[in-house]
């Protein structure tokens, strides 16, 4: 975990400290996401518990929380939240179990230390009614500014539990735990709070920077800018972390009509959300109508379970294999035939190249046995 000291106004004060969370995946339960966007949420989220558990003498407040949770309050559930945890918090990550991780993804870290007793109270960050006017607006493709909205509030909310908890808001220390997108060092600034970032998220080859507010894109073009205003649903690309702005950037110089026929027509777009589909193979996959074709049933299957690639699809594709991929009902079966025949391929490449070299004074394929 990185942290970052962000100072308000001035040093005394509040401190205010953003676990830059990644959370679960709106539409998208434990069992349905990808198995790499399973980890990296609940390698976030363990992150997260390990702070929480580090602080937990200070108030926390949760993204999208609309009442204050309280252990008192769940006796029945957490016995239940317990018998998956016997032992307590696990502190080491290789030791969590598929149960522990599903807890630990769908309920977020906050909820489940209170479950397990381990954080007495969780407070909230909104309103019900503050909730749903979000989601309205969300709904009906406002998000001009969704997200400084929930910012305003959550500043509200951090100032409700320092009230209660210290008894003003000008001494001690409010965890947030909210989204990697949001940039609270402005708002903080406003009520003379001091900022401090921790960012729990395990970085990609993709890293970068995320704008705050989401509504620019910074130093991208006109023609992406209006892109991701006419189309919100790609934002969760950049929330994600598996695409940035100039790799968006480099698709629209490419083809710029291409890429916004992928974007409204969404399904690629989900392959690449989930971390499956990486950026550079996402118009090969588009122009390939027979590997298009091919992704349901066990494909499907195989590729949310990492058991198959979109590479190796496309290999199969050069080789004519795929037109039996659906044959096989089971990812294992698909696994083991897809890796019989990329091997075999491979070995026809190799074979190629043992056979052949590249003159670098003509530039062309010289058999080596008539030379």
């Amino acid at each position: 975990m990185s942290v970052k000291n962000l100072s308000g106004s001035g040093n005394a004060g509040l401190e205010v400290v953003h676990l830059r969370q990644m959370h679960r995946v709106p539409g998208f339960t434990f069992q349905t996401i990808s198995k790499t966007m399973q980890e990296r949420v609940v390698l976030a989220q363990f992150n997260i518990a390990l702070y929480l558990i580090e602080n937990s003498k200070f108030p926390v407040v949760l993204e999208s929380l609309y009442d204050d949770l309280d252990c008192n309050n769940y006796s029945d559930f957490c016995k239940t939240v317990k018998g998956f945890f016997p032992a307590g918090f696990i502190s080491n990550f290789e030791e969590l179990n598929d149960s522990q991780k599903e807890i630990l993804y769908e309920y977020g870290a906050a909820r489940l230390l209170m479950y397990l007793e381990l954080l007495p109270r969780v407070f909230k960050s909104t309103s019900k009614e503050q909730a749903d006017q979000v989601d309205q607006e969300v709904e009906q493709g406002d998000c001009s500014k969704i997200f400084s909205f929930r910012e305003e509030i959550a500043l509200e909310y951090i100032k409700r539990a320092a009230n209660l908890c210290y008894g003003n808001d000008q001494q001690g220390k409010v965890i947030l735990i909210f989204g990697a997108a949001h940039d609270f060092k402005e708002k903080c600034g406003q009520y003379g709070y001091k900022l401090t970032e921790v960012n729990v998220i395990q970085e990609t080859t993709h890293q970068y920077e995320v704008d705050g507010s989401m509504e620019t894109t910074g130093g991208s073009s006109e023609e992406i800018a209006q892109l991701v205003k006419d189309h919100p649903h790609i934002k969760r690309l950049f929330h994600s972390r598996y695409v940035s702005i100039d790799e968006l950037e480099s698709l629209a110089k490419q083809d710029f009509t291409k890429l916004k026929q992928i974007i409204s027509e969404n399904a690629l777009i989900d392959f690449v959300f989930q971390g499956i589909l990486p950026v550079n193979q996402l118009f090969s996959v588009h122009d390939n109508n027979e590997l298009k074709s091919q992704i349901y049933g066990a494909v499907k299957d195989g590729l949310l379970s990492g058991e198959v690639s979109f590479k190796d699809l496309l290999k199969l594709s050069v080789s004519g294999g795929l037109h039996s991929i659906n044959s096989y009902k089971t990812v294992e079966d698909l696994k083991v035939f897809v890796a019989e025949q990329v091997v075999e391929e491979d070995t026809n490449c190799l074979s190629l190249y043992n056979s052949t070299y590249y003159n670098t004074v003509s530039g062309d394929i010289v058999d080596r046995d008539n030379n």
